[in-house]
């Protein structure tokens, strides 16, 4: 079976840190489409890391996974 996550890949402004933060899932393509439509699909953000709060550039994008039964 075919499903659709929605994920967002960060990237530390000033350093080596890189993320990846799975937001949701979709069976539907089309409704996967819609969700990313209404997002934003560049950001930066402020995220809570081990070693305090970061500020990272973020991309958020769609990926098709096969999941097995």
């Amino acid at each position: 079976m075919k499903a659709f996550i929605i994920a967002t890949l960060a990237r530390q402004i000033e350093g080596e840190y890189c993320l990846l933060k799975v937001e949701k899932g979709f069976v539907d393509k089309n409704k996967a489409e819609l969700y990313a439509a209404e997002q934003s699909k560049y950001t930066t953000e402020t995220i809570a890391t081990p070693v305090g709060s970061l500020k990272f550039l973020c991309e958020r994008g769609i990926f098709e996974i096969e999941i097995e039964e």
